[in-house]
């Protein structure tokens, strides 16, 4: 507000929120069972096979924690300032063979009149990181009905650097589970009384993941672990 002579003059602005939904959410799909019991070794020994799995509602929850509220600079034009992308809302589920990312975000992009706040869906293809022990989210990609609602209304949406940021954040370790099932099961035939005359020694050492499935429920994981055990018979005579 301000006054010229004898007149007070208000000025205002008006800021417009425009929102946009792009494709549709990937369908859910029947997910395959997991075998129910651990094949035999192949070698002396003794080998145990124990699913170590990650949950969709606790991964939602350690990106509830890790992800949103953050921004992500997506420089999508050379000589212009980067879009301001954050993220409101992120969960994941199972969508068959993949993991759906269903992603609620608001955004800041420069040379346009209006922000643009929305949500959008990605599919991923779960990678097993048995070096870091951990699974990870890659190759996220849009299907091709959002790859054309983006082309049309939000070109800049496509460019590689917000998969990029987002794979590096769909992230879940599992090591610390396996070793915590490793060390119970150690607690428990280090010296097991099979009865009052034979007792089970054993260890398990080895550990390394030979799979990975997709349930409705879970990213499952399952962990081999070999050692070795004996048995020792006492008599009574």
């Amino acid at each position: 507000m301000k006054a010229v002579g004898d007149e007070v003059f208000v000025e205002a602005g008006v800021r417009g929120v425009f929102r946009v939904v792009v494709g549709e959410a990937p369908r859910v799909v029947a997910p395959t069972p997991l075998p129910q019991r651990s094949a035999p070794p192949t070698a002396p020994g003794i080998t145990l096979e124990v699913p170590v799995r990650v949950t969709f509602e606790a991964a939602n929850h350690e990106l509830d924690a890790r992800v949103e509220g953050q921004t992500i600079e997506v420089s999508f034009k050379k000589g212009v300032a980067p879009a301001q992308l954050t993220i409101s809302e992120i969960d994941v589920y199972p969508s068959g063979t993949q993991v759906a990312v269903a992603l609620a975000f608001s955004a800041d992009v420069p040379g346009q009149l209006f922000d643009v706040n929305g949500r959008m869906y990605l599919l991923g293809t779960p990678y097993l990181d048995v070096d870091r022990s951990e699974i990870r989210l890659t190759e996220l990609s849009y299907d091709a009905r959002t790859n054309g609602a983006l082309a049309d209304i939000a070109e800049w949406m496509l460019h590689g650097e917000i998969t990029r940021h987002l794979e590096q954040r769909l992230v879940f370790p599992f090591a610390r589970r396996i070793e915590a099932y490793r060390d119970e099961i150690n607690a428990v035939i280090g010296d097991y009384a099979v009865s009052p005359s034979v007792r089970l020694r054993g260890e398990l050492v080895d550990l390394k993941v030979i799979a990975l499935t997709i349930t409705d429920a879970s990213i499952v994981a399952l962990a081999q672990l070999r050692g070795q055990a004996r048995f020792e018979v006492r008599s009574d005579r």
